[in-house]
């Protein structure tokens, strides 16, 4: 899982250093109400997300949960995207990427740098804290993950770039000999969530707090 989650950040480190990410920074991206800097902003933070969570001591009250409890957990009605916690989600994207988006990718590339040197000395069953729950570190890198690709997604069809899909299937598939999701089927090697787990993942992705 680890690999996987580093393979994948460097393939959003090559979008976040792309020129057509800085001549459509200002524009909309196509994500409904989100600014192509606030996306690039929020894409980065599942990154810097792990590195301040893996920065605290192990969680030693809770029971750990796998991600697809995590998912489910935070499964709900779509929220309007001018409620509160879809617009303070905006908000921080776009205050981390305040700094363009030379500091941003810099920033990013540090981050995954020292995550690079950190995870591989971590447990994968150490207790992580995730916003209010408590996950192994395998699952919990599993949850930004899904995070990297879907909002990479997002990003790379605001800037019409291609060809990104298939490196992340590549880093995933290659990093993953067991199914993401047990007890789930996979489809030709590729991480493949059941129904209920990607619906649960679009809502916790709405409802989710930052």
């Amino acid at each position: 899982m680890i690999s996987a989650f580093l393979d994948t950040a460097e393939v959003v480190s090559g979008l976040l250093h792309s020129p057509v990410l800085a001549e459509r920074w200002e524009r909309p991206s196509a994500l409904a109400a989100f600014g192509v800097s606030g996306l690039a902003g929020h894409l980065a933070r599942a990154v810097f997300n792990v590195e301040r969570w893996v920065a605290e001591p192990p969680q030693a009250d809770g029971t750990p949960i796998d991600a697809v409890a995590y998912f489910l957990a935070g499964a709900g009605p779509a929220p309007d995207l001018d409620d509160a916690v879809p617009r303070r989600i905006r908000e921080v994207g776009e205050q981390k990427a305040a700094g363009g988006p030379v500091a941003l990718a810099e920033e990013f590339d540090a981050a995954r740098a020292r995550l690079a040197a950190l995870l591989p000395a971590l447990p994968p069953d150490r207790s992580v804290g995730v916003f209010a729950h408590v996950l192994p570190l395998d699952q919990c890198l599993l949850t930004p993950l899904v995070e990297l690709v879907v909002h990479l997604d997002g990003l790379a069809v605001s800037l019409a770039s291609l060809g990104l899909g298939e490196g992340i299937g590549r880093a995933i598939r290659y990093h993953s000999p067991k199914p993401l999701f047990p007890g789930h089927r996979q489809r030709r090697g590729t991480a493949r969530m059941p129904v209920a787990t990607r619906r649960a993942v679009d809502s916790r992705r709405r409802n989710s707090t930052v």
